[in-house]
């Protein structure tokens, strides 16, 4: 389970002061939109897990916040895509030619979505099996039903294919990707989210690892950038390196006011 593809003391989150305002907002706008993946995949998890096997009945509020969460996955991998164009140029590594395939079906759907206006009167006269209007979301739960108890290490025995659907389908003939447990791994007590819309489909869980291969290499080489620009300016200036790697003097703050009312305040 995804907690933070960046760790607390990524270089990434302590971009120094000196730092090209572009480039600056560029990689916090990266490291954003990572967190907010990661929070959503989190989330997701954990209502996948909460909410337990197929036989549930979903509730409506259970069912808008996993679509809910996988949106925002589809929604951040999109702006990442974008943002490491930016960063990267043309010229793409083995790694990152792999995230951008994978995550090729993100930008279409969200392109989808975006024009979904646009598109009613198409949608509304196509035939035959199509996925839901706003998409068919498979995963694989692992239960404690589905352990072996008796062994020293937790043994998977089985588990359960999860599929939930938000929006019509026409003819009733819904078209969504179920997973190979066999295929990837399995890691309890969820994974293998895969989510369908407008016929496309992505594979959130490889998708994911693929991008925090990526940015962990942008952290490192970001990181030796960097710190050789600083050594040239040390040696150049004589500004000391712990001066030049200084990071905005405001970053993430938080900030309490306290209000004391001396008569209750009026409805």
């Amino acid at each position: 389970m995804v907690i933070s593809m960046l760790p607390d003391n990524s270089f990434l989150r302590r971009l120094p002061a000196t730092l090209a305002p572009a480039g600056r907002i560029r990689l916090e706008a990266l490291v954003f939109s990572s967190d907010v993946l990661s929070h959503a995949y989190c989330s997701l998890c954990e209502l996948a897990t909460r909410i337990g096997d197929a036989n549930h009945s979903f509730t409506p509020r259970e069912r808008v916040s996993l679509f809910s969460h996988a949106w925002t996955i589809v929604d951040q991998l999109n702006v990442i895509r974008q943002l490491f164009r930016a960063i990267s140029g043309k010229t793409l590594g083995p790694n990152q030619s792999k995230f951008f395939k994978l995550s090729e079906s993100a930008r279409m759907m969200r392109n989808q979505m975006d024009h979904l206006s646009g598109l009613v009167n198409n949608l509304s006269t196509q035939k035959g099996a199509r996925s839901p209007l706003f998409g068919a979301l498979t995963y694989f739960l692992v239960e404690p039903k589905h352990m072996d108890a008796g062994s020293s290490s937790a043994t998977t025995l089985g588990g359960s294919f999860v599929t939930v659907a938000s929006g019509s389908v026409p003819e009733g003939k819904a078209l969504f990707q179920l997973g190979n447990p066999m295929s990837r791994p399995i890691r309890p007590p969820v994974s293998q989210f895969i989510l369908t819309a407008f016929d496309w489909s992505l594979d959130i869980d490889e998708t994911l690892e693929a991008l925090e291969v990526i940015l962990t290499q942008a952290a490192s080489d970001v990181e030796q950038s960097i710190t050789r620009q600083c050594e040239v300016e040390n040696a150049r200036s004589g500004t000391e390196m712990a001066t030049l790697l200084t990071p905005l003097p405001i970053g993430d703050f938080v900030l309490i006011t306290d209000i004391e009312f001396q008569e209750p305040p009026s409805d």
